[in-house]
């Protein structure tokens, strides 16, 4: 759950505080395949809090940054990197 929240404030660049609003609480697909496999559940008790959240986003970056930088380093080391200054 935590990951999912992490990736939504990723794609989507919402306030961290959203999920202590009462749309956040709405997650449907998720919420229906949990209460399938173990009946009903309060929402409240699977939702992260905020800081949860945010040290899973944190940890998301921090991921991204380390392979995005494995990934540069493979193609500066084959010499496959070409700098243009246009867009």
């Amino acid at each position: 759950m935590k990951d999912l929240c992490a990736k939504l404030f990723c794609t989507d660049l919402q306030q961290f505080i959203i999920v202590e609003d009462y749309g956040f609480e709405h997650l449907p697909s998720m919420f229906i395949k949990i209460g399938a496999e173990y009946g009903l559940i309060d929402v409240k008790e699977l939702l992260p809090s905020r800081q949860t959240v945010v040290r899973a986003v944190n940890d998301l970056a921090t991921k991204f940054r380390v392979d995005l930088k494995n990934e540069l380093s493979e193609s500066l080391c084959a010499k496959a990197v070409t700098i243009v200054s246009d867009f």
